[in-house]
């Protein structure tokens, strides 16, 4: 073989090579982001949870659980989210802004903003924690879907690709009816 088409050959595969990553990225990126999700039910919780309130009643609307949590990862260590995560604060996909965003309310742990909920990492006791104090101003009814979910980003497993994965928690609000969801009733 002439080492002239050979070193040709070697070049356009090369070059070939690059354009490809080029286009399609980085093949060390193409895995699926890694993640945990783990379901934990009654983290959220109403108190007091009643099916009647009246105008000017108030209720505290909880989240509170440890960084380690007892779950088991690939490895069969316990999890660490915050170590494992990195991330302070967490948003929780539910319908807590229903309760929350047409009445008064003060904000005594965690955090809300446009609409979102998130729970707030306190380093002096190791846990993620939301707590909100809600006066009731609108009379009606209420109904919200109970199922929630808390997603704490995860670093890429490969510093070059931007691809991540999540440490999701599927929970609910403690105390929810046979079909998921929480109803009651503010009375004028």
């Amino acid at each position: 073989m002439d080492t002239k088409k050979y070193t040709t050959r070697i070049k356009k595969i090369f070059i070939f090579l690059g354009i490809s990553f080029l286009l399609w990225g980085c093949p060390l990126c193409l895995s699926v982001p890694h993640g945990y999700n783990v379901i934990i039910p009654g983290l959220i919780k109403i108190t007091p949870l009643d099916s009647m309130y009246h105008q000017g009643d108030t209720i505290i609307i909880s989240v509170r659980f440890p960084s380690r949590m007892p779950i088991q990862n690939v490895n069969n260590n316990t999890v660490d989210i915050y170590e494992t995560t990195g991330e302070r604060s967490a948003g929780i996909v539910s319908e807590l802004h229903t309760i929350i965003e047409p009445n008064t309310y003060e904000i005594l742990e965690g955090k809300f903003i446009d609409r979102q909920v998130y729970v707030e990492y306190y380093d002096a006791v190791d846990e993620y924690r939301f707590k909100a104090r809600v006066i009731f101003n609108l009379t009606g009814n209420y109904d919200l879907r109970g199922g929630s979910l808390i997603e704490f980003p995860l670093p890429p497993e490969n510093p070059k690709c931007n691809k991540r994965g999540f440490f999701s928690i599927n929970t609910t609000i403690e105390g929810e009816d046979d079909d998921g969801h929480i109803r009651f009733t503010v009375l004028p």
